[in-house]
């Protein structure tokens, strides 16, 4: 993975000119999607639809994979990235959730705006640590902070980051948003603060989400699943579907999706869909609404945030799906965000701008 990065300075400043111009364009986007924020599904599509108007075409991405690697970074474990093997780790713990009961209570709850100072988060998860990290898209910022909003630190990113997914506890892959160039996943340090990869990744859409399977990362293009080999340069494999995905997410041997909504008939949308690499297939099953955000728990089964803000829990086996039973609990209605950590047992659910933080129930 080492690669000579001089003239790197030269490099980063040639960027930063090119983008000087999209500040005022990311802030006429800010604008639209605030004045929505009322209504949870609006305020997801025009953040889609924000990310989509930044994004280029790719005739111009003969090269595959461009590395960055900073000079001081010479030791072995910077050498390889190694992503744990989270998923497999899951269904060891031997818990087992009762299908549709609540299995998390409200612990912690962090207002946004003053986290952000009013700007637009379009993903959020939580490390092993238990640290937040956060896209903030219209401030060029991903921002890390404690789970009770202490010890606020950023990263300024040479474009707009879109989405995000933990590597191990100090390393993240960041889907980056560049204008008049391809888009480019990007590895960060957060405790250096520093770049250590970019990979140009030829059709890869920022509204398809990322996620990470085996010491590779997940991605989306147009009707088509890209996995990136962090350990062996060019080399980006494709899945062909019929669908272009979005909120992708790994988990196991399997990859979970849903449809991009745009020419969809009803029942298509409602779709949760999955790439299973034993069978090499594309399998589905129709929830009683649009599924909008997926990730999975301990046990293996999923939480599925639906379009008509209702939580939706599947089974380990995807056999059977029953609504989550909240209690009238305005932390778990409504919520457009969610993600899990499975070595902190902690699920962290965005609701308009509250971010809520549950905890297993013992």
């Amino acid at each position: 993975m080492e690669t000579s990065v001089h003239g790197l300075d030269t490099t980063i400043q040639g960027i930063s000119k090119k983008i000087q111009g999209m500040e005022t364009r990311v802030q006429r986007i800010d604008t639209i999607v605030q004045g929505r924020v009322q209504e949870r599904d609006t305020t997801g599509q025009e953040m889609r639809n924000s990310f989509q108007r930044l994004e280029t075409s790719d005739h111009q991405t003969n090269d595959l994979i461009t590395e960055l690697l900073q000079p001081d970074l010479t030791s072995e474990s910077s050498r390889h990235i190694i992503i744990p093997p989270y998923n497999e780790q899951l269904r060891k713990h031997g818990d087992q959730y009762l299908l549709g009961q609540i299995t998390y209570y409200p612990n912690q709850q962090l207002k946004l705006d003053s986290l952000v100072n009013g700007g637009l988060i379009s993903d959020i998860k939580m490390l092993d640590d238990g640290r937040l990290v956060f896209c903030v898209p219209d401030q060029s910022t991903l921002l890390i902070c404690n789970r009770d909003g202490s010890n606020i630190e950023s990263i300024k990113i040479q474009g707009a980051p879109c989405c995000l997914t933990p590597i191990n506890n100090s390393i993240v892959a960041v889907v980056v948003v560049k204008p008049f160039r391809s888009n480019f996943v990007e590895l960060y340090d957060i405790n250096t603060k520093r770049i250590l990869k970019r990979i140009q990744v030829p059709g890869m859409k920022s509204a398809c989400g990322i996620s990470t399977m085996h010491n590779k990362l997940i991605v989306g293009g147009l009707r088509a699943l890209l996995i990136v080999d962090l350990h062996v340069k060019d080399r980006i494999e494709m899945i062909k579907l019929r669908c272009t995905p979005e909120a992708i997410h790994a988990s196991g041997t399997k990859i979970f999706f849903k449809n991009h909504h745009t020419g969809f008939i009803s029942n298509e949308r409602k779709k949760l869909k999955w790439y299973s690499f034993p069978g090499k297939k594309v399998q589905e099953k129709i929830l009683s609404s649009d599924p909008y955000c997926i990730t999975s728990l301990r046990d293996g089964s999923l939480y599925v945030l639906c379009k008509d803000g209702s939580v939706r829990h599947v089974s380990p086996d995807l056999k059977h799906v029953k609504t989550v039973n909240t209690n009238n609990s305005e932390a778990l209605e409504g919520g457009d965000i969610i993600s899990y950590n499975a070595k902190r047992n902690t699920m962290v659910l965005r609701n308009k701008k509250i971010l809520n933080i549950f905890q297993v129930k013992q």
